[in-house]
């Protein structure tokens, strides 16, 4: 067995048990996000809700097949890609043809970007919501696991681990950002479903599955 598929059982044992998380890195970066906010007085609310995800492989079939998901419900959507140099002509049927580090953005139609644009990730009458997806592939990517929450560690193939460290030769950093959390609201739930199903697995929002 290669250490990428190791990397891949032990990725996707991890996925049906615990919540993998990952620190941003400093400065910003496309998975750090950048936020649409509002004006409030003097203040800007930063607005939109993060749900981070790492793969041990590179994700651009993934991130491709998301957009393409994307584009199948909402056939008239803007989708924008920015990779942090200017925005590349791209054509999202080729995964070939995704930058390495990438910012998509997606609102159903021009209603939906212009109340993007006022009222930030804010859902609107029906609760559908604009989404962004941010992403980076890595090389020797390290990182580190939180098992202290929530998670089935009474049972499966990582029975009794605490904490793990995962070492990737090859991965990607995901953040799926949503007007709300999946866990509290239909809209979101499907689309973080439709982005796990493209990275090849699933799992019920909120637990194992």
């Amino acid at each position: 067995m290669t250490c990428t598929s190791a990397a891949k059982l032990l990725f996707h044992d991890l996925a049906a048990y615990f919540t993998v998380q990952f620190e941003p890195p400093l400065g910003g970066g496309a998975e750090a996000g950048t936020r649409s906010g509002t004006m409030t007085g003097e203040c800007v609310e930063i607005t939109g809700v993060d749900t981070p995800i790492v793969v041990p492989f590179d994700g651009r079939p993934a991130v491709a097949a998301f957009v393409n998901g994307m584009r199948r419900l909402w056939p008239s959507a803007l989708v924008g890609l920015d990779d942090g140099e200017g925005s590349p002509t791209t054509d999202f049927d080729h995964p070939s043809g995704f930058p390495a580090r990438g910012e998509l953005t997606f609102a159903r139609d021009d209603a939906m970007d212009e109340h993007w644009a006022e009222h930030g990730y804010a859902a609107m009458s029906d609760g559908a919501g604009p989404v962004a997806l941010f992403y980076t592939i890595h090389r020797d990517l390290v990182v580190d696991v939180d098992v202290t929450g929530q998670g089935g560690l009474s049972d499966g193939p990582l029975s009794g681990w605490t904490d793990v460290e995962l070492a990737l030769p090859e991965a990607t950093t995901l953040t799926l950002v949503t007007h709300a959390p999946p866990a509290e609201d239909v809209f979101c739930a499907a689309i973080l479903a439709l982005l796990r199903e493209t990275l090849g697995y699933r799992r019920a929002v909120g637990g194992k599955g």
